[in-house]
């Protein structure tokens, strides 16, 4: 799913990188127009409606992004109470769609996955 060449990272609770992985979510959406598993209002809520009653922590242990060479954000996985959602830069998408995925690359995103949920439980 996430080319092999991108960095995966924690998320930094800052405005910062959230307003990233907003933008990365309206291009998704732009080049998407049925929203496969994350809306922008869905991104907004998870942020904001418990920025103010959760610790920073939360959300760092909620979420993972994934950044090029340039240090571009392409891709972020967040979990919101039991369900892991991706969102992948559609030309990122492309890339990868034209390369094929491995199956390595499965099993490392399946991982991520279980990874957050171990972290977080069913909070």
């Amino acid at each position: 799913m996430i080319p092999a060449s991108f960095v995966q990272r924690d998320f930094i609770p800052a405005e910062g990188e959230f307003g990233e992985m907003r933008e990365l979510v309206r291009k998704a959406s732009f080049h998407n127009p049925l929203p496969q598993t994350w809306r922008l209002a869905q991104h907004e809520n998870w942020y904001y409606a418990s920025l103010y009653l959760e610790e920073p922590e939360y959300f760092a242990r909620r979420a993972r992004l994934w950044r090029d060479e340039m240090g571009t954000l392409r891709a972020f996985c967040l979990r919101y109470y039991d369900t892991l959602h991706m969102v992948l830069d559609p030309e990122a998408d492309a890339e990868r769609r034209g390369s094929g995925v491995q199956r390595s690359q499965r099993r490392e995103i399946a991982g991520i996955g279980t990874e957050i949920s171990q972290k977080v439980g069913h909070k």
